[in-house]
């Protein structure tokens, strides 16, 4: 596998605060060039975050998190379970 440039992961990160379909799409195509990656699983999780695409954004950090244990993966992928976890019955019933 070809090594990953670092510019690619600044590149995404700075897309994914302007444009979060255009990162998922350029950190998906890089993935499929470079293959299994812990960074460009997490950026893209980041992305479908941004998007509010929640399972899609568990599946990244979930796989980043398989890859590299210590990614920063874990606490966004704790982040997003609170996320889903939340309830308010208050909400509900005022």
């Amino acid at each position: 596998m070809p090594l990953i440039p670092s510019s690619l992961y600044a590149t995404l990160r700075q897309l994914i605060d302007t444009d979060a379909h255009a990162a998922m799409e350029q950190a998906e195509a890089a993935l499929e060039n470079y293959g299994p990656d812990a960074t460009l699983l997490c950026l893209r999780g980041h992305a479908a975050t941004k998007l509010s695409l929640w399972h899609e954004a568990l599946r990244c950090y979930m796989a980043a998190q398989e890859l590299d244990p210590e990614s920063p993966a874990a606490e966004a992928r704790a982040m997003i379970e609170s996320i889903l976890e939340f309830s308010a019955p208050d909400m509900y019933n005022p």
